[in-house]
């Protein structure tokens, strides 16, 4: 699947900082109707720390127009970030209260935190998502036999269900992890969908984060770096004709044709929009 007129998000998570993401953007924005931006990430506190917000999100309000749309994502926090994180958060939102209208998070202990906050603070008017680290469907498209079949994700369960309601969910997000994806519907429940590239695998240890250490303090879990992962990506090849790229401490494969099932007219969609492709070229590699 690519990007098509239906296309309303764009994803700017761990890729805001590469060469020549403002022409990106902007080549986006001329060809397509982009009505929410996230920003911020998914997978790594270090690099939500070092975002520049003031820069990015005056390129955004100047690229698109003042009233955009814009979601906050938090990433999984670690003990040693915990603190500095929530306090980025309360800033962020506090000083962008005109812009940012809805919170992505990814971890249970960040959705009550966020909850308990946005209850004490209702001037803030914000909507909770639940991000896409929070579901853990198996995926692997090497195993043909597997990646081939139809799959209808996890995240429609009881349990879930009594989430949503207990934390006023507004959005759930979901990564196409098969060639044919069956959608549920959860009636209320905007599902974002992330294309074309789908996160294969994420952690804690960073090899960028690794290249300018000592030897024996190399691939440790969390640690302190200079956002090494800026402006490079690693490309591998798998000899499966399909793009393989990892992005700081995620991998991500390309699924670009796949086919969603149980789409229900009336219920909301999102399609959030990862330009990967329009990064790959721009930097090293």
């Amino acid at each position: 699947m690519i990007i098509t007129e239906t296309t309303t998000c764009l994803n700017l998570c761990e890729i805001c900082r590469f060469p020549d993401i403002e022409t990106i953007i902007g080549k986006i924005k001329d060809n397509y109707s982009i009505s929410r931006i996230y920003i911020g990430s998914y997978f790594c506190g270090n690099y939500f720390q070092k975002c520049n917000y003031d820069e990015l999100i005056d390129m955004l309000t100047e690229a698109f127009t003042p009233n955009i749309n814009i979601t906050l994502v938090i990433p999984v926090p670690t003990e040693r970030n915990l603190k500095d994180i929530k306090t980025s958060v309360i800033n962020i939102l506090n000083k962008y209260s005109n812009n940012i209208d809805e919170i992505t998070v990814n971890d249970y202990g960040m959705l009550e935190y966020m909850y308990e906050f946005l209850n004490t603070n209702p001037q803030l008017e914000l909507n909770i998502n639940m991000g896409r680290i929070f579901f853990k469907d198996y995926r692997d498209p090497r195993y043909d036999e597997y990646f081939n079949s139809e799959h209808t994700p996890k995240y429609n369960t009881h349990y879930l269900r009594k989430t949503i309601k207990k934390y006023n969910i507004k959005s759930i997000e979901a990564d196409v992890t098969h060639k044919s994806f069956i959608l549920p519907d959860i009636e209320g429940i905007i599902v974002g969908i992330h294309t074309p590239y789908t996160y294969m695998t994420t952690g804690k240890i960073c090899e960028y984060a690794s290249q300018f250490k000592e030897i024996t303090k190399k691939f440790r879990p969390s640690v302190p770096c200079n956002t090494e992962c800026n402006n490079v990506y690693i490309k591998y090849n798998m000899n499966d004709n399909r793009k393989w790229i990892r992005i700081g401490k995620t991998i991500f494969f390309e699924n670009n044709c796949f086919k969603l099932s149980n789409i229900n007219i009336d219920s909301k969609k999102r399609l959030i929009y990862f330009p990967l492709n329009e990064i790959i070229g721009k930097v090293c590699n």
